[in-house]
């Protein structure tokens, strides 16, 4: 049986930082929801809007900017300038992060209140 870990950050741009660089690789990908308009995600180059088999929309309605990328060794530091500084995590930025390998969950992280946003929760399909 596989170990969950839950995290308590209080920084929350460091903990996901953390977490890219030690998931990045090739074949790897990150995606992120919410309120997205503020941050360099979308220009991103091999940027993707659409849903894949794995890394899939948390909410529906009301619908959310989706905006999936490479999570390669070489991405990570672009990554992170693109939502550093630019966005929260919770309800007006950052609502959901999904971070897949080889078309298995890395980790998931859905945020539903400011008081456990930053929870990492690993291989835990997206609610529906």
């Amino acid at each position: 049986m596989e170990e969950i870990y839950r995290l308590d950050a209080r920084h929350r741009p460091r903990l996901w930082a953390a977490m890219m660089h030690a998931r990045a690789a090739e074949n790897t990908n990150i995606s992120f929801e919410g309120m997205l308009s503020n941050t360099g995600l979308a220009q991103m180059e091999r940027v993707g809007h659409e849903e894949s088999d794995v890394l899939k929309r948390s909410t529906l309605q009301p619908k959310r900017d989706f905006r999936i990328l490479p999570l390669t060794p070489q991405n990570v530091s672009g990554i992170v300038k693109a939502i550093t500084s630019k966005i929260a995590f919770g309800n007006r930025g950052i609502i959901h992060v999904q971070i897949e390998g080889t078309g298995r969950w890395h980790l998931l992280r859905t945020t539903t209140s400011t008081a456990n946003a930053s929870s990492p929760t690993p291989l835990c399909p997206p609610r529906r």
